[in-house]
């Protein structure tokens, strides 16, 4: 049974997490050292510097959604490739891939953990910024938070997928996460508003999902804004979805294919 499949992947590595519980904590306080950084940087700003821009929120809280938001992105963008170079390092790629379980179950099994300890790390770093530091959030709806939780999460694994094709292939080097990750860090509104941009770089950043899904969490989480309020951004991520899987897919199969003909998928 699929489900059951699924299900030993997501145990396997919550067994695999919960044998860490020194990790946890260092991760815990890592999120506050971070959060503090950025509420002194916050302070010390204040709003003088963004007013020019038409800018409406606390910028500590602005700043707290999208580093909530880019954690919640990695798990699909970076969870594959990670998952996937884990298991060339251990060698249980080649017998996973051998086994009756279709290629792409393996490949999405491996990185639900991933998706959930995302979502949580997500949560622990807004309940910080409330509990210890005052930020106010308005939430209208939360099926609309997690309905834009999931279709941003099919919209970054889509090109998740694309990314571990590269590492199934070249096993270290990656270019499709490193150019996401830097756009998305760079232009998507993750530390400012993407009004203060060029108008031919404000072109690229709405192309991207990240822009979108950081503007549906901050009008839900922030303004209190219901799920009619941003459609657009809703449909955009699931068209962006549709579009790419097939594309991510049959990348992917074309790489398992080359490095199964060369009988690379044991290397590492």
């Amino acid at each position: 049974m699929i489900i059951d499949k699924i299900a030993s992947f997501i145990i396997k590595d919550l067994k695999i997490e919960l044998s860490y519980k020194l990790s946890f904590i260092l991760r815990l306080l890592g999120i506050c050292v971070s959060l503090l950084v950025w509420y002194f940087l916050a302070r010390w700003i204040g709003q003088g510097i963004l007013a020019h821009s038409n800018f409406r929120y606390d910028y500590f809280a602005f700043v707290l959604i999208g580093i909530a938001s880019t954690e919640f992105q990695n798990s699909g963008l970076k969870g594959f490739s990670e998952k996937l170079r884990q298991n060339q390092v251990t060698g249980t790629l080649e017998a996973l891939l051998v086994t009756p379980t279709h290629p792409f179950l393996i490949l999405w099994g491996n990185t639900l953990w991933e998706f959930f300890y995302s979502f949580l790390n997500s949560v622990v770093f807004i309940i910080i910024g409330v509990v210890l530091f005052g930020v106010k959030i308005t939430i209208s709806s939360i099926g609309s938070v997690f309905i834009a939780l999931l279709l941003s999460y099919l919209a970054f694994s889509s090109l998740g997928v694309i990314s571990s094709s590269f590492i199934l292939l070249f096993k270290k080097g990656d270019p499709v996460n490193f150019a996401i990750a830097g756009f998305s860090t760079l232009l998507a509104g993750v530390y400012y508003p993407i009004n203060i941009l060029p108008e031919f770089l404000r072109v690229i950043a709405n192309v991207m999902p990240v822009t979108h899904f950081l503007k549906i969490m901050r009008g839900l989480l922030l303004d209190g804004t219901s799920m009619s309020e941003h459609v657009a951004s809703y449909l955009y991520l699931l068209v962006f979805f549709i579009v790419l899987l097939p594309l991510s897919m049959l990348v992917f199969s074309y790489s398992f294919k080359i490095a199964r003909r060369q009988g690379t998928l044991s290397h590492y």
